[in-house]
């Protein structure tokens, strides 16, 4: 019975996620850890200090107040492209056409 409600509350809260990850814009990456049963994000913002900045909240109205005040204001308006859409987010990588390792 005890698995049955924990297997019933794990895919709440991956919907949860989901629906995290949409309201995010690519600012966060949202996950949730079934061992210590919380919601986890990762800041992905250009202003992030080194090594990261890691929100951890038990709800999920919790980790958004918390994202609040890390990201910038606006971050969750409904028309705001994703992240990885905006022109300053996009990597320069290797092996893409026009682009050559030096050395």
């Amino acid at each position: 019975m005890l698995a049955r409600d924990e297997a019933a509350a794990d895919e709440v809260a991956r919907q949860t996620v989901q629906e995290l990850e949409l309201v995010a814009h690519g600012w966060f990456h949202v996950e949730y850890s079934l061992h210590r049963r919380e919601f986890i994000a990762y800041y992905r913002g250009r202003d992030c200090p080194p090594g990261g900045l890691i929100l951890r909240a038990a709800v999920p109205d919790q980790l958004l107040t918390l994202m609040d005040r890390v990201a910038p204001p606006g971050w969750r308006m409904p028309d705001l492209p994703v992240m990885s859409a905006r022109q300053a987010s996009r990597l320069t990588r290797y092996g893409a056409p026009g682009n050559r390792r030096s050395g």
